[in-house]
């Protein structure tokens, strides 16, 4: 991937570009019903193919200036762990934020670091004038982890997303840049 692409060091963590070399770390890392249930586009089985998708999507966004795919990469262990992303809409200067986490760090505030990084960045350097995600209800604690960042939860969408045949309620947050 381009150089240009950001590199941001938080206090335990190294957000940078997914590369091939990668690849054995997310789907060891991925490769987990827990994480396939909890997200709208993560399948189970999770295999290299899946994973070097993801990759040549977090080029190709980065090229294209649509997608932001950051690794997450644990900075004392120093494998990848998870992802999270913005998927940008130009036109109204907002971004869709996307992200896993691998099971073994859960609970640790992790992704809670992640998402603040992210959410600085879409509004910093993107200039982004929001940021939502979602999350299905039967994961209340990726909504604690958009609360904890200052999302504000801004609805429900009943039966809103068809996952493995079966229709899933999702929740919706937002955050606004406070410097516009």
């Amino acid at each position: 991937m381009n150089s240009e692409f950001p590199i941001l060091t938080t206090k335990r963590l190294i957000l940078r570009a997914p590369t091939l070399n990668d690849l054995s770390d997310i789907v060891n890392h991925i490769n987990n019903p827990k994480i396939a249930d909890a997200t709208a586009t993560i399948p189970y089985p999770y295999k290299t193919e899946n994973a070097t998708a993801w990759v040549k999507m977090a080029e190709d966004g980065f090229k294209k200036k649509e997608v932001y795919i950051f690794a997450i990469q644990h900075q004392e262990v120093g494998e990848l762990i998870g992802g999270i992303g913005l998927h940008l809409n130009p036109t109204h200067r907002q971004a869709e934020l996307g992200y896993w986490l691998s099971e073994t760090y859960w609970n640790q505030g992790l992704m809670t670091e992640a998402i603040g990084w992210i959410i600085n960045f879409g509004f910093e350097k993107l200039d982004l004038r929001k940021i939502h995600a979602i999350h299905f209800t039967k994961n209340p604690a990726s909504g604690r982890t958009m609360i904890k960042n200052g999302m504000i939860q801004e609805g429900l969408r009943r039966d809103h997303v068809l996952k493995e045949g079966e229709f899933r309620d999702i929740v919706e947050y937002g955050i606004l840049n406070p410097n516009h």
